[in-house]
């Protein structure tokens, strides 16, 4: 399936293209925009450091869009401040455009590993995680570096509480479960349909999680151990005592930081089951049936970048004033998404009722 902007068709095939022919992400800068009250009065805190750090990334924006606490969703989102027309969509190309070596997945958690302890002891640790606990350890290393951290506006971006319901507690988790149950519609409670059925996936999901993050801090507490000890034994063939590593990979790591952190990889990621990574922005949208995902493209100077722009039916569509910039997040069994998302959207439920036929 494809896109067409401005005469040309872009590749719809999500972060990761199924073909190797891209199509160019062209994005504007000198770009007008005259934000009315009314879209910014819940303009999210973060919102002009994670664009500033954006730009200065390679990245972009549109400045019509603001990031908002409350969007029309009912939840955090990207909303348009004013009327940004087919036109400018035609001129300019996509809203936002990530780098795509911001895209902090797999390969990029791992060199991370590798430059606290080496490639041996990094592929040694990668082998006892997941994909989606290496990302996660890439990610907490980077909240508890603090300003310090490449990544710190996209960090503050992130909320404290992740939208994974199996991380609420017992009274919480279960009026959660029965209000997305509820969208069922047709008295909803039929096989694996109930409240308590979705109380106690949730549930086993967080026993999943606790023992994820005990496997991973054990698995990265071992390889730095290894890797510190073949440091310090270097050193001492080599009658010095620099460069001992220090404790990269000690204090810091902490289950709740991890658990954390796991939590948001797999709430935002969009990859397949072999492949998790969180898009900064991107990964803000908020989900429509009728949008399509992320595109992966090529930009004016042929980096690869991950682009965003409204869409309907299939073309490129003007985003009226206090309207979201939606992605799609795919198809999902409804269970399945309320685990991963925290909500099940009214198609997914369809999807089910169908499959029951």
């Amino acid at each position: 399936m494809s896109l067409k902007v401005n005469g040309l068709t872009f590749a719809a095939t999500g972060v990761v293209p199924a073909s190797a022919t891209l199509a160019r992400a062209r994005h504007g800068r000198r770009l007008r925009c005259n934000p009315t009250a009314a879209a910014t009065s819940h303009t999210f805190g973060p919102e002009q450091p994670l664009r500033e750090w954006l730009a200065r990334e390679g990245g972009f924006l549109h400045p019509g869009l603001r990031l908002v606490d409350r969007a029309p969703c009912g939840c955090r989102g990207v909303v348009a401040a004013e009327t940004i027309p087919l036109e400018e969509l035609a001129g300019h190309g996509p809203l936002v455009v990530v780098p795509k070596d911001l895209h902090l997945e797999n390969t990029a958690a791992l060199k991370l590993l590798e430059s606290w302890m080496g490639p041996a002891a990094a592929a040694d640790a990668a082998a006892g995680m997941s994909s989606a606990a290496l990302v996660a350890v890439a990610l907490a290393y980077e909240k508890a570096l603090g300003a310090a951290s490449r990544w710190a506006p996209y960090i503050a971006s992130l909320p404290e509480e992740p939208p994974a319901p199996w991380l609420l507690p017992r009274e919480a988790l279960a009026a959660a479960a029965a209000a997305a149950i509820a969208g069922r519609g047709g008295g909803g409670g039929e096989g694996g349909c109930t409240e308590s059925e979705w109380v106690a996936a949730a549930k086993a999901r967080r026993s999943e999680v606790e023992e994820e993050v005990t496997r991973a801090c054990l698995a990265l507490a071992d390889a730095a151990a290894a890797a510190d000890a073949a440091r310090h034994l270097g050193s001492r063939t080599a009658g010095s005592t620099s460069g001992s590593g220090g404790d990269t990979c000690g204090s810091w790591l902490t289950p709740p930081l991890l658990t954390w952190a796991l939590a948001h990889v797999q709430s935002r990621s969009l990859g397949t089951a072999g492949s998790s990574g969180l898009v900064p922005v991107v990964d803000l949208l908020n989900h429509c049936a009728s949008a399509r995902p992320p595109m992966l493209q090529l930009d004016d100077s042929d980096r690869l970048v991950v682009t965003a722009l409204p869409t309907r039916g299939g073309e490129a569509a003007p985003l009226a004033a206090g309207e979201e910039l939606l992605i799609s997040y795919g198809a999902r069994a409804p269970l399945e998404g309320w685990l991963k998302f925290g909500f099940v959207a009214d198609e997914w439920w369809e999807g089910a009722r169908d499959e029951e036929v």
